[in-house]
């Protein structure tokens, strides 16, 4: 089964093509720089700089939730502290499409029921069976996983998402139908 990954239907204008606003400034005159980063205390003020010399920042799982309780308020922090330096460095906070990470404050809202479970009614487990995978079938669900987006976008430092394992949404064990209801969570995000 092939599936189209654009985020506009056949004939549907891309939304962004004339809004450029929030993309790094372009240019084939030099490489442009992007890093994908974690940490779970807090960055030095060295690691700061470095972070700032790049154009996108992408905070990974895990951001700072050691030192400020959860990882919405570390990448947050860390965003501040980026943008602080360099107001140019365009930030993505880091959302998986499939594996129910822990240490998200959005975590408290999480209900296990919306847990994917294969088609022996078996929970799916990500790395190792450490962690419960998500079931974008559930409507419940999806209307969760994308008010933490939308949470994490309100914040102004923040300036994207980088929704990670989008590869793991059509895996054959997943229920019926469970990769077309991704792209319905991923076009009622869009």
């Amino acid at each position: 089964m092939s599936m189209n990954y654009s985020i506009c239907d056949d004939g549907e204008a891309d939304p962004l093509e004339d809004d450029q606003e929030y993309f790094p400034q372009w240019s084939w005159d030099r490489v442009r720089t992007w890093v994908s980063i974690r940490r779970a205390d807090d960055y030095s003020d060295e690691q700061i700089r470095e972070l700032a010399g790049h154009d996108v920042v992408m905070l990974e799982k895990m951001n700072g939730h050691l030192t400020h309780g959860c990882i919405e308020r570390g990448s947050s922090q860390a965003a501040r502290r980026i943008k602080a330096i360099n107001p140019r460095t365009v930030i993505l906070f880091y959302l998986n499409s499939m594996v129910h990470y822990g240490k998200y404050k959005a975590n408290q809202h999480w209900n296990p029921e919306w847990a994917a479970r294969d088609k022996k009614g078996e929970l799916v487990k990500w790395v190792n069976g450490k962690y419960m995978s998500y079931n974008h079938t559930n409507l419940k669900f999806r209307e969760w996983w994308i008010q933490r987006a939308l949470d994490a976008v309100s914040n102004e430092e923040i300036d994207g998402i980088f929704v990670d394992a989008i590869c793991k949404t059509t895996q054959r064990f997943l229920p019926e139908g469970h990769a077309e209801a991704y792209f319905e969570t991923a076009n009622e995000l869009r």
